[in-house]
């Protein structure tokens, strides 16, 4: 009887533990019946058992006796239902993962399931935190593959060699340039040294103890170097080595890069021989220069000279001319007919014209001949003197000069006196038949790109010119009009030009026919303490 008691006791705690075992797993266990339909096919499971695991999925706890896909009606939505009808039908234990969404989570598990008799053992094991490693894992590498193929192929593609050596001199990378350099594939040239790649004995040399200085003092270092290429011969490259250092501060390789400069090394020196050529040259061109300018201004010294002295000297024959020529007139006064006094006449107007001429041509080659200090002129008083001369011209032909409030510039008066007498004068010359000559002058001052200038205009409402004229106006001996029709000689504007120019200036005219003319003359303006003091 006791040892009736003690064996039913003993079976009763065995019970109690497996219970107890049952209900403690960290996993969730389910026991289900099988159930078939007509044809035998399984088609759901009745639920006989969950551990206490299992209802951290579910809340009806009168769960015994009902269909899984009403106990659990996410298993249908995921398909893991149909599952464990496939390897229910099968007799055989199985083991699947599945996942499932809820309240927007995923959640995977393992699925265990055994079969004995028409039962089915299901071990569900919550394997979400490890799938998601892996998903995070898998990404990972994946974005570290993708960076690998972006790197390789920037790398490979750029025409610098890039390679990695370990401590040890022996070649970790090189990438596509530098592997086509040797002529060699990865697999010859990966895991070996310098000179089994190619290298000389001093060229290898000179690269270890280089890895020993950048792995000693953690510091990069840069060279130049030459040595020969598989396919384009001998070559220029520079290059760097760079400590390549762990997170304990160790350095564990060196990384390289060198770039082929060849092309760089020869413009360089091509860049240099040019310079080289072109100092040459222009020292040549300045000796040429200074040469050329010395004889230019022999040359115009001596032109300056002949035309002075030719102008002079034949000033005297022609006075002469103009004396006797005087004194037949007084002589054959009364003996005369009207044609004789006319070729008279026209000898006088002829030599007059000469006499004009050879002045003209004897000041125009002394406006250059020697250094003038500059002063202040006072255009309004020029103007004035220039009325009071022309007095009997302007009475002939009632003209009239308006002016008023002129400026001062720094200028040879005796050359700006005979700049704005002659542009007077010509306006005067020049003036329309029956209409009485206007002459207006103003100022402004203007900015230009070498600095300010004083522009000062002389117009008129005279004959004018045309305006594919304004150029060709201002050269030596031309004439826009018939010496018969107007006297001159072609050297007033001229002589105008090159006095401005004297002066650091330019002029210009515009005009059109029958409608006047305008002559601006613009002359630098200088600062007080006197910066151009000479012309």
């Amino acid at each position: 009887m006791k040892n009736s008691f003690t064996g039913h006791a003993a079976a009763g705690d065995n019970c109690d533990l497996m219970h107890a075992v049952f209900h403690a797993v960290p996993n969730g266990v389910a026991v289900m019946q099988v159930i078939k339909d007509e044809q035998g096919n399984v088609s759901d499971f009745t639920v006989r058992l969950l551990n206490d695991h299992m209802f951290k999925w579910i809340t009806d706890r009168e769960y015994q006796g009902k269909s899984c896909a009403a106990v659990f009606p996410m298993l249908e939505e995921t398909g893991i239902l149909s599952r464990l009808r496939e390897l229910a039908a099968t007799d055989h234990h199985g083991r699947f993962e599945s996942s499932y969404h809820n309240n927007g989570t995923e959640y995977w598990f393992r699925f265990n399931v055994a079969l004995q008799a028409d039962l089915v053992v299901v071990t569900t094991e919550d394997i979400t935190d490890r799938k998601q490693a892996e998903i995070t894992l898998s990404r990972a590498l994946e974005a570290s593959e993708k960076q690998k193929r972006l790197y390789d192929s920037i790398i490979g593609t750029i025409p610098d060699l890039i390679y990695v050596f370990d401590l040890d001199y022996k070649f970790t990378y090189a990438n596509k340039a530098l592997l086509e350099m040797w002529g060699k594939s990865a697999e010859d040239a990966i895991g070996k040294g310098l000179r089994d790649n190619g290298y000389e004995e001093w060229h290898a040399l000179m690269h270890e103890r280089e890895i020993d200085q950048v792995a000693a003092t953690k510091k990069p270092i840069r060279g130049t170097v030459s040595f020969p290429h598989a396919e384009l011969g001998r070559r220029i490259y520079d290059y760097i080595f760079v400590p390549v250092i762990n997170e304990n501060g160790v350095v564990e390789a060196i990384a390289g890069s060198t770039r082929d400069i060849t092309d760089i090394k020869l413009a360089e020196e091509r860049l240099q021989e040019s310079e080289r050529h072109f100092k040459h040259l222009s020292a040549t061109l300045e000796q040429q220069v200074q040469e050329r300018t010395s004889e230019l201004q022999r040359s115009n010294s001596d032109l300056q000279k002949f035309a002075h002295v030719a102008s002079h000297d034949l000033k005297e024959p022609l006075r002469k001319v103009k004396t006797f020529l005087s004194r037949l007139e007084e002589q054959m006064n009364d003996k005369l007919d009207e044609v004789s006094v006319g070729y008279l006449e026209r000898i006088h107007v002829s030599t007059n014209r000469m006499f004009t001429m050879i002045e003209g041509v004897l000041n125009y080659s002394t406006i250059n001949a020697e250094q003038h200090e500059l002063e202040i002129v006072d255009i309004n008083e020029v103007v004035a003197t220039i009325e009071s001369d022309l007095e009997i011209k302007l009475g002939e032909k009632g003209g009239v000069i308006e002016y008023s409030d002129l400026p001062n510039i720094n200028g040879i008066p005796v050359l700006i006196y005979q700049l704005f007498y002659n542009l007077i004068y010509n306006s005067l010359k020049f003036c329309r038949e029956g209409v009485p000559p206007h002459i207006r002058i103003g100022a402004t001052t203007v900015t230009k790109e070498s600095g300010l200038y004083t522009c000062i205009s002389v117009s008129d409402n005279g004959i004018g010119f045309d305006p594919s004229e304004s150029s060709k106006i201002f050269e030596t001996f031309t004439r826009l009009h018939s010496k018969d029709e107007y006297e001159g000689t072609g050297l007033g504007l001229s002589l105008c030009k090159k006095i401005v120019e004297r002066h650091g200036g330019e002029i210009e005219a515009q005009g059109k026919t029958n409608e006047g003319s305008t002559f601006t003359v613009s002359i630098p303006l200088h600062s007080p303490d006197g910066e151009r003091k000479t012309a």
